[in-house]
């Protein structure tokens, strides 16, 4: 897939970019990725595969030219099936406020949109202000400060955007 739906990418992101969903192979990039975006607080390789196993086409990867350079997990919940979540979404630095966030955040959510959820949760580090001012600006508002939430003296935002009417 490239970015806009199968045309060139949109006006102000990388000409080269595609999205296309999680495979196997990916996960090397993946980890290294999501170790250098979250360091000791990164999910495991086990945990990605987890989720691709239970939501394969909620799991995005981004490529620029060919090379790997972000991926966003979107789920819905096993219980609420009207509930949502993006336990992770990450960015290759070099490539960050380049609007590739807000593109995988958008596939993410329409996906979750077409899997009939209608309320999507995450939650980001509250010294994280880049991203929570991305989930902000897609509509998500703050639900609730969430103490300890990383370990001790390092809490989180929990965000939430409403997809559907209730």
């Amino acid at each position: 897939m490239r970015a806009g739906g199968g045309e060139p990418a949109a006006a102000g992101l990388p000409a080269g970019l595609t999205v296309r969903p999680f495979r196997l192979g990916d996960l090397p990039e993946i980890m290294r990725l999501e170790k250098e975006a979250f360091g000791r607080h990164a999910f495991d390789a086990a945990t990605f595969l987890y989720y691709a196993t239970v939501e394969r086409q909620g799991f995005l990867v981004c490529e620029l030219e060919g090379e790997f350079c972000g991926y966003v997990v979107a789920r819905r919940s096993d219980l609420r099936r009207t509930l949502g979540e993006i336990p992770s979404i990450a960015i290759s630095p070099a490539l960050r406020r380049q609007g590739i966030g807000r593109l995988l955040l958008e596939w993410a959510l329409a996906h979750l949109v077409g899997r009939g959820v209608e309320v999507v949760r995450l939650q980001v580090a509250v010294e994280n202000t880049a991203a929570i001012a991305l989930y902000e600006s897609a509509g998500f508002s703050r639900r609730r400060r969430l103490e300890d939430y990383y370990g001790r003296d390092e809490d989180a935002v929990e965000m939430e955007k409403q997809l559907a009417e209730r």
